[in-house]
């Protein structure tokens, strides 16, 4: 758990915090009962909590409200809903729960005669609660409910998107930095789907500041009047300027995007914040229950460089945990500075397949590793070996393109191109002929990273209007080097980036770029 939902969590036991009123939504609950209850009134508790509507409305889910309370008797007669849903090959019931944000618990309630799944079955999804509300006065009806909602966040779409893009491209020093030229290198490419999308008809005016990592300079940024009339703000990387412009779209009802930082905590407490990358926590127990489904079924191998600290402790603690809780055995070989995997007989006796996970993403431990893998995979044809990896490696792959083909490895990655794609060809192509340049060789490559986030955002604003989040967030997963699959930390939060890649270079000298 994040540190973000132990506050959640000890705020609802409490049952205050701040100027807020934590509850937790019991069994047969409605915006009305609750209304009643807290003598608020429901439009103001669907404006501290955008995560939830009428229709959605789920038992155990935490909401914000005003602290004055009045109590009102209420019956509740519930009506459990559900949607039917294909189980995929190799999905369990728990990591079908994540998908869909339940537990494997309220999945058997559905589905009471089930006891195992397996690909192409169909089983029932909860899919919230239908209620009759009965009380000694007459209720709000549904409709004048849903017109309250419609109202708050109707879909508003219009002839012109308004964009500003705010990033430090330090413009008054003689030779910007790296990291100036790189945040240049963003704004081109979204320049680029600016104009992709200005093709198919669109009509979008974009309004670039340079941040100067000055928050003086942001606050002036701010008050320009213009500023309000936005639809979407791309936020720089600082936090103190995040939460500026993120303070500034809550009061104006305006979308900032976070594309930089992974530790601001603004989503979590502010709903215009959309965070397109997703933070370690998220990413860890997601890449760990991704593992499990696509190589649980070898053998796991943790290899230990013993002279330093393994840097990636935490991964593979919560990946050690995820085995234990699916019941899958895993061994631990500890090495210095030569690595032999042919005298471990008591390990590969009984194997026919077999993972390598290193507990250190660092390119000396990589090139302790690969030669004895292949040393192994040379010798014990009979083993079905396999090598699972960081994305700190992705830099390494011209190097090691080769090895990594040869032992079937997996990385996982909030970002990736692929090189040899018809899309990623075709934009290095656009963007040396619109610039005349080559991208700057960096992981993520910023021009993609501005050209994905552009198309994103501008699409669902020409579509839905600058309040698509609370019409459509259907998720994007053809994009060049980053998808998009959005979710809400809480009822009152921004939403998270829960996409990330799994990428297997495998035997065949394919790359297989996978989602889910």
């Amino acid at each position: 758990m994040n540190t973000a939902d132990s506050e959640v969590l000890e705020d609802s036991l409490n049952g205050t915090s701040n100027e807020y009123v934590y509850h937790t939504i019991a069994d047969g609950e409605t915006l009305f009962s609750i209304s009643k209850r807290y003598d608020v009134d429901i439009e103001t508790i669907l404006k501290l909590n955008p995560g939830i509507s009428p229709t959605h409305m789920k038992k155990g889910s935490v909401i914000r409200i005003t602290p004055d309370t009045k109590e009102l008797n209420v019956t509740i007669e519930p009506k459990q809903l559900y949607t039917e849903y294909k189980v995929r090959k190799k999905e369990t019931l728990y990591s079908i729960s994540k998908k869909f944000g339940t537990t494997v618990e309220e999945i058997k309630k559905c589905n009471p005669n089930i006891k195992q799944i397996k690909q192409d079955d169909i089983i029932n999804i909860p899919a919230g609660i239908e209620y009759n509300t009965v009380t000694a006065e007459n209720p709000i009806t549904s409709a004048e409910i849903n017109n309250i909602y419609n109202k708050l966040y109707k879909s508003d779409k219009k002839g012109v998107i308004n964009v500003a893009v705010i990033l430090p491209f330090m413009l008054r020093q003689s030779s910007p930095d790296t990291k100036a030229c790189l945040y240049t290198e963003y704004y081109q490419g979204f320049l680029m789907a600016v104009d992709s999308l200005k093709r198919q008809g669109a009509s979008i005016n974009v309004y670039a500041y340079d941040s100067e990592e000055s928050e003086s300079t942001v606050r002036r940024i701010l008050s320009d009047p213009i500023l309000k009339e936005m639809d979407l703000i791309i936020a720089p990387e600082n936090d103190s300027h995040i939460k500026l412009i993120a303070d500034f779209g809550l009061a104006n009802d305006i979308n900032v995007v976070n594309t930089f930082s992974l530790k601001n905590e603004e989503v979590s407490h502010n709903a215009k914040v959309f965070q397109t990358n997703i933070p370690h926590s998220y990413l860890y127990a997601e890449a760990a229950d991704r593992f499990i489904r696509y190589l649980g079924n070898r053998k796991v191998v943790f290899l230990s460089h013993t002279p330093e600290e393994p840097d990636k402790r935490d991964f593979i603690g919560g990946l050690k945990e995820e085995l234990d809780r699916a019941h899958i055995a895993y061994h631990e070989i500890k090495f210095g500075n030569e690595l032999n995997l042919l005298d471990q007989d008591s390990i590969l006796a009984d194997a026919s397949g077999i993972v390598f996970v290193p507990t250190s993403a660092k390119k000396k431990v990589l090139s302790l590793i690969l030669a004895p893998i292949e040393s192994l995979k040379e010798k014990r044809v009979d083993l079905d070996i396999a090598l699972f990896g960081y994305p700190e490696w992705l830099t390494q792959v011209p190097e090691y393109l080769n090895e990594f083909y040869k032992l079937n490895t997996y990385l996982y990655s909030r970002f990736y191109a692929n090189p040899f794609e018809e899309d990623t060809k075709t934009f290095h192509k656009r963007f040396l002929y619109w610039y005349n340049k080559d991208m700057i060789n960096a992981s993520p490559q910023y021009a993609l990273l501005g050209f994905d986030t552009g198309i994103y955002f501008l699409s669902a604003i020409r579509e839905h209007g600058k309040n698509f989040a609370s019409q459509d967030i259907r998720p994007s997963i053809d994009r060049i080097q980053t998808d998009f699959s959005f979710q809400r930390v809480n009822n009152w939060s921004g939403f998270i980036n829960k996409s990330f890649y799994f990428i297997n270079f495998t035997p065949n000298f394919t790359i297989r770029k996978i989602r889910d």
